[in-house]
């Protein structure tokens, strides 16, 4: 039996990096124009309870911004991490995130 040669990732880390930076750079900016938007009018309670959770998700882009080039360089200097899938907990709040600010943005609309 001959032994197993090591994986190639090839392209895939690249491909994967750039559609988690393309994702969380198209949400910051939806954040931040959705929190312009609102704040354009008088404010309100209603405005500045909608423009919270924009800033969280802002600056929540931010920090999975910051884990995802981490794990980006991890991969260059060990290809073998690439490997890896992405952490749970980035999945988990970007997705609380993206709802969360469907819904405030939604709930901005009506008001």
């Amino acid at each position: 039996m001959t032994p197993r040669a090591p994986r190639d990732p090839g392209l895939q880390p690249e491909r994967t990096y750039l559609a988690w930076q393309r994702t969380l750079v198209l949400l910051l900016v939806v954040s931040l124009l959705s929190a312009a938007g609102i704040t354009d009018v008088a404010p309100t309670a209603s405005h500045v309870a909608a423009v919270l959770p924009l800033t969280v998700a802002a600056a929540t882009t931010v920090v999975i911004g910051v884990s995802v080039r981490r794990r980006w360089r991890a991969t260059l200097a060990r290809p073998s991490a690439a490997a890896r899938p992405a952490p749970r907990w980035q999945v988990v709040v970007l997705s609380l995130m993206v709802g969360g600010l469907a819904v405030t943005v939604g709930v901005a609309a009506l008001v």
